[in-house]
């Protein structure tokens, strides 16, 4: 990882959301810090498909099909502890 790559990441880390990128298949490629603060699951479990275990399954299909692209989605993500809770989750373009 060059320096560049770790002060985007630093960034990314600042940022009160959670920020992700996902390939056009809705396949995770990155998630900032938030998402382990706010989850429980660490970032590199929730790559590939591990981030769907979080979100509500009413909410997984439409999630997936938003994924090609650049959009802002809010859907209920679960909790750290068990709860649901809508927040807006904010994926980068990838």
């Amino acid at each position: 990882m060059c320096d560049g790559d770790r002060q985007y990441d630093r960034l990314l880390d600042a940022i009160p959301d959670i920020v992700w990128t996902a390939n056009a298949g809705g396949s995770a490629t990155y998630f900032s810090q938030r998402w382990e603060d706010y989850t429980g699951i660490p970032v590199s479990a929730a790559l590939n498909f591990g981030y769907l275990a979080r979100v509500h399954p009413d909410d997984r299909d439409r999630l997936i099909v938003a994924a090609p692209a650049p959009t802002t989605a809010e859907y209920p993500a679960k909790r750290h502890g068990g709860t649901h809770f809508s927040e807006g989750q904010k994926p980068a373009a990838n």
